[in-house]
Formats: structure tokens, sequence, C-alpha cells
């Protein structure tokens, strides 16, 4: 229901629910974070939503058209996710959003956007569960993926509800205040460092 609001907007509003897909966590958080089919917060905990929030206002950012139906941007049934780390059973969850032939896969390239969700391996008494996030869009050469892909656009970095590095916030968050890079990849190394002491 792409009308939903409020809890019934709380997973993905461009398909039929099909409930929680995945989730990450750490064991000193009592709420993990959980994600639908299409990578939507399914615990309602404020997360950037990848179509409706990063996609969108990042097309917009780069003079494109704001993209009003998902269902003919996205290729959900394309769709795929993992875990960074493969069988080393790090809780680093990578989403994978192929992007359907638009206007600027007319000189026959193709685009996707990626999606990492790293959870803070200790909350520290928190109750619900933090994660840093990293979205990145990706143009090949080529149809279907095909490379040499290169960035589209900068990366984006987010702190769980932090959402301060997206294109336009720089507008009015100071830039040592917004959430980066080092931060994102001190995290993953923090994970990893946790995961292998148990």
């Amino acid at each position: 229901n792409k009308g939903a609001s409020g809890n019934q907007f709380m997973c993905s509003p461009y398909s039929p629910e099909s409930g929680v897909r995945t989730f990450t966590g750490s064991r000193s958080a009592s709420v993990d974070a959980s994600f639908s089919d299409h990578a939507d917060d399914c615990t309602d905990n404020g997360f950037p939503r990848p179509q409706g929030y990063v996609m969108n206002l990042t097309a917009v950012a780069m003079g494109e058209l704001p993209i009003h139906d998902f269902l003919q941007y996205v290729n959900f049934s394309g769709m795929a996710e993992g875990l960074m780390g493969g069988d080393r059973g790090y809780p680093n969850i990578v989403f994978y959003f192929p992007l359907l032939n638009q206007n600027f896969s007319a000189f026959g390239g193709s685009r996707y956007w990626s999606m990492v969700a790293s959870p803070v391996p200790d909350m520290e008494g928190g109750r619900e569960q933090s994660v840093w996030f990293r979205f990145q869009q990706l143009k090949c050469a080529g149809p279907k993926f095909i490379p040499p892909c290169v960035l589209h656009g900068p990366p984006q970095y987010y702190d769980t509800y932090w959402f301060s590095y997206s294109p336009i916030t720089h507008r009015w968050i100071r830039p040592d205040r917004m959430a980066n890079a080092s931060g994102f990849y001190s995290n993953l190394l923090r994970v990893k460092q946790v995961r292998s002491m148990i």
C-alpha cells in the first residue's frame, strides 16, 4: 500500500508485504535492526529509507527527476542481499538494488545501488540497535552491470538516525558533525574484532 502511513508503512510499501527479510544486531541490544525484502526499516527505528529518502533525494540533488514510482525504477525481483565477510559470519548486511532502464541508460549503460548496514557491536546498555549505513550508486559501462563500473556521486554515510551525509545536509550541518567514512569503517573493524573474540 503505497499510500500507507505509520505502522502500515513500517516495512516496504512497494509490493505485498512479505514481512521481515533479515536482521542485524548485537548481544547487548534487546531490539534488533530488521529489514524488509526491500531493505526498509521493519522495526520502525527511524533508519534512512533506501528508496524514498536516499535514492530520491540523490536523484533530485543530481538534477534528475524525482522518483514517483519505485516499481518503475528499482528492479525489485533482481535485488540481492548477503553478508559482508561471507562465511566468516560478520553481521554486516549488504543489499544490492539494480535499477531498471531509465533515460540515463539510453546509451547502453546500467546502474545499481548498494547499501551496507553495520551494527554497533556493543550498545553499552542501549536497548535499540544502532547501525552505521553506507549507500553508494555505481554506473556501469555496459547493460546488466557489465564493467567497468565507477561511483556515480559520492558514497553516503548515516549513523543510525543521524541523516547527516546526504546530498543536501551540508547546507545546515557543519562538516565536523557529519557521519563520515571514518566512523563507518571504524565500526566495520570493531564488528570484526568483537566477532573474532566470540
